[in-house]
């Protein structure tokens, strides 16, 4: 498992770290850099100054094409929660009680896909990218892997400053999209569909102080968590601002092997456009 992690965190991160220059000019003590639309001028003089702005030949290139719009594709932050069947917040029978400021959701989504169905502004969009909850459980409560289910188990003797339920997905979006500009940074754009999701992480993280030491211990298990998962998904940009919410219709948990069904859902924003 943490070899197959270990994997896809180096092929996400080559994929990022991979953008090449474009184009490189230097002359005497001037280097001239253009990476992705943006110039990067260097001056080695009597002292080093560095100067970043668009590239002036862009002013002679077309707008981004239709291809270049994406819902999908960037890095993104957000509040990570779990609901009971009924939609509401209340865990109950479940002694699991979660603090919402510590909650998080990481997505990375690297890869997409657009089909033009209409135009260039209605589109049917598929990528690849990786979904990371990190769910802080507010009460110490140990929750065990046990052949029956998950024991929530109450811990009085220590006090944990952490106490996270983490796990990550590999998932693969389906999603219709609308824009009223073929400039991405531009106009309003909305997707909505669906997302299906694999598991490829699943552990608990605390940590404590005791007698003056501190402890961080880390315990991989799958908890009887789903393999798979499934989610209605949204993204919503106006302009450079892009929000989204994701809303699981699978239980974090196998049926009947939890004191109660959960399931996740997200909200947040785009922090980074790939594109």
């Amino acid at each position: 498992m943490k070899t197959r992690i270990t994997l896809i965190a180096l092929l996400l991160i080559s994929s990022i770290t991979g953008l090449k220059a474009q184009d490189v000019e230097q002359a005497k003590d001037t280097t001239k850099i253009t990476i992705k639309g943006k110039k990067i001028i260097i001056i080695d003089s009597d002292s080093t100054n560095v100067w970043i702005g668009d590239d002036a030949d862009d002013d002679k290139k077309d707008k981004k094409k239709g291809d270049d719009i994406t819902h999908f594709k960037g890095l993104y932050l957000g509040i990570a929660g779990l609901r009971n069947p009924k939609h509401a917040l209340g865990l109950s029978p479940s002694q699991v009680e979660l603090n919402y400021g510590r909650s998080f959701n990481w997505q990375i989504n690297l890869f997409e896909k657009s089909v033009p169905i209409a135009s260039e502004y209605i589109k049917l969009s598929t990528g690849l990218g990786l979904n990371l909850n990190s769910y802080q459980i507010e009460n110490n409560l140990d929750l065990i892997k046990t052949p029956n289910g998950v024991a929530e188990i109450p811990n009085t003797t220590v006090n944990y400053d952490k106490n996270k339920l983490r796990v990550g997905y590999v998932t693969v979006p389906l999603m219709l999209g609308f824009s009223t500009s073929k400039d991405q940074e531009k106009g309003v754009k909305l997707a909505a569909g669906i997302q299906g999701g694999y598991k490829i992480q699943g552990n608990v993280k605390r940590k404590y102080e005791q007698n003056g030491e501190t402890f961080k211990p880390k315990y991989r298990s799958d908890l009887h968590m789903n393999d798979f998962t499934y989610s209605l998904i949204g993204r919503l940009a106006l302009d450079k601002i892009c929000v989204y919410a994701e809303y699981s219709m699978q239980s974090l948990f196998e049926k009947g092997k939890a004191a109660q069904e959960m399931y996740p859902f997200s909200i947040g924003i785009r922090l980074v456009d790939f594109n």
